[in-house]
């Protein structure tokens, strides 16, 4: 809820929408304070992952990550309290299942890999948003980085806030 980029649309004005969480632990409870989304447990990779990953959670759980340099980044906020085995799903297969008819805001932060996995996407649905986080304090020219990839898509910058990057079609 806290660091959420989508609760407030759920609580305030009634929307919904698929939840995807990697960490096994966080699954019972978004079902429970996102009654109306349907949460799906996966950790979203880069083309080319395996299809189970191990997943490092990290004392502060909007952190863990199965990139361990990202954790890394953090310092001792980053310290791993505990490993979990994941399932994974690239971008493209999420929207491919999920999405059939479209979509209005794809909200990313995949501690590290927002990226690379926009990179890899093909987009089969496109989002009208996206929100990305860039991931600054692992990577230097991360923004540039996220531009270019979503530019290379078609994707425009609208906005900027404290962490994140907010693109349209």
């Amino acid at each position: 809820i806290q660091t959420s980029n989508t609760f407030l649309f759920h609580r305030k004005w009634g929307g919904s929408g698929v939840l995807v969480e990697a960490n096994p632990a966080l699954i019972e409870t978004l079902r429970q304070v996102r009654s109306r989304d349907r949460v799906v447990h996966r950790a979203v990779v880069p083309a080319g992952f395996p299809s189970l990953v191990e997943l490092s959670i990290a004392r502060h759980a909007e952190l863990s990550s199965v990139d361990g340099a990202h954790l890394a980044s953090f310092g001792r906020f980053g310290d791993v309290v505990a490993v979990a085995t994941v399932p994974t799903a690239t971008l493209d297969e999420l929207l491919a299942a999920d999405f059939r008819t479209g979509l209005d805001l794809l909200s990313i932060d995949i501690e590290g890999l927002d990226l690379q996995v926009l990179r890899d996407a093909t987009l089969p649905v496109r989002p009208a948003f996206v929100v990305a986080e860039p991931s600054r304090q692992h990577r230097a020219d991360a923004r540039l980085a996220l531009a270019d990839a979503m530019r290379a898509h078609g994707y425009d910058e609208l906005a900027r806030t404290e962490h994140n990057l907010i693109y349209a079609d």
